[in-house]
Parts: C-alpha cells; structure tokens; sequence
C-alpha cells in the first residue's frame, strides 16, 4: 500500500503549496508516476496538466469521489460532486498507457505519506464500492414463427318463415258450356283459314 509503488491509484484532497485541491495519482506497475490536480495549468503535472479553472474543496463539507479505470482505453478518471446537490464539481483523467494489474484492495491512511511529520486531517469514510464491470454478451433471439388462428367457419343459419296456406272462401265457378263451345269453333276455323292459304 505504498503509494510510491505499482500499481497504485490514489485520490487525494490536499491543504499544501496549491491550496485545498483535490489530486489524482497513478503509479503504474512499470513503476512510472502519473498525476493530476484541480489546480488551473500546475507547472509539474507537464502534458497531464488540468488546464481548467482552479477548483477547490470545503472543510466540513461531504463529497462523493468515483474513481474509475477503463481497461479497453486504458483511461484512468475521477468524479469529484458535491454529495448533498449532486453537482460534479471536479472531474479529470490520466492515460495509464499500462493495464493496472494486480490492485486488489481499497485502503485509507497515511502509509507511504512522506511529508511533514506532526500534521495530519480527521475526517470520515462511508459508503465505500468496489465495482467490476461485467461484459454482457448478445446472443441471437430466433423468434418462433407466428400462427394466426384462423376462427372455424360456422354454418349460416337460414331462417324459414312458414307462410300461411290461404284458402278461398270462395269457390270458383267453372265458365259456362257455352263460351267453351264458341271458343273451340273460333281456334279450329282459324286453323282452318291457314291450312286453306297453304294450298293456295
């Protein structure tokens, strides 16, 4: 846990030459020491220079640090907000150009701190998270082919309305012999005016 050893990754509220700034400090396990601070264009940091406006930090007041390294990008950042509002006050990141292995634990303390003796700051740690990202793996979702149910065909129904048989009340009347008579002379005459025009 000596910080000047690697890999090591350190984030640090400091009250020294620059203030109370906030620090991020990498020694990576080739042993190369890389870091960066909150304050604007420090002289030291050479090209890992923050280049934005110096901030600084509250006594007594409470923050929520994310310090994240990403392996593919080999990108080392952190995430300093302001607990109670949620607003980040703070961020920054280091190319570690070297994959951090081998870090396998979170500690606080002073081991490793070198600088003057006697003098030290009291605060309080809570809610402390160690998070491994999972690489998620996408497979192919073959769907079934959809079977659409096509309703059994009914039978129509016909519906019959018994008509009433009438019967009349009255009783028809055959024609008289004697029309019958005069009608059957009239046909067969005329038939016989035709068959006379035949021979003609």
């Amino acid at each position: 846990m000596d910080p000047s050893k690697g890999p090591s990754v350190l984030s640090m509220f400091t009250n020294a030459k620059y203030g109370q700034i906030m620090w991020l400090h990498l020694v990576t396990p080739g042993g190369k020491l890389i870091e960066v601070n909150s304050q604007q264009s420090a002289v030291e940091m050479g090209p890992n220079a923050y280049n934005g406006p110096t901030v600084t930090y509250e006594v007594n007041k409470t923050y929520h640090v994310t310090v994240n390294y990403d392996d593919p990008s080999k990108t080392l950042s952190m995430k300093v907000k302001d607990w109670i509002t949620g607003r980040e006050i703070w961020s920054y990141y280091l190319n570690t150009a070297e994959t951090l292995n081998g870090m396998n634990r979170i500690y606080t303390g002073s081991k490793g701190d070198y600088g003057m003796m006697g003098i030290y700051a009291e605060g309080f740690i809570d809610n402390v998270r160690l998070t491994v990202p999972v690489a998620v793996t996408t497979s192919e979702v073959t769907r079934a082919p959809s079977i659409t149910t096509i309703p059994p065909k009914t039978a129509a129904t016909i519906l019959t309305t018994a008509m009433p048989t009438t019967y009349p009340t009255d009783t028809p009347t055959s024609p008289s012999a004697g029309v019958l008579a005069i009608a059957a002379l009239g046909i067969t005459g005329i038939c016989g005016v035709l068959a006379g025009k035949k021979k003609d």
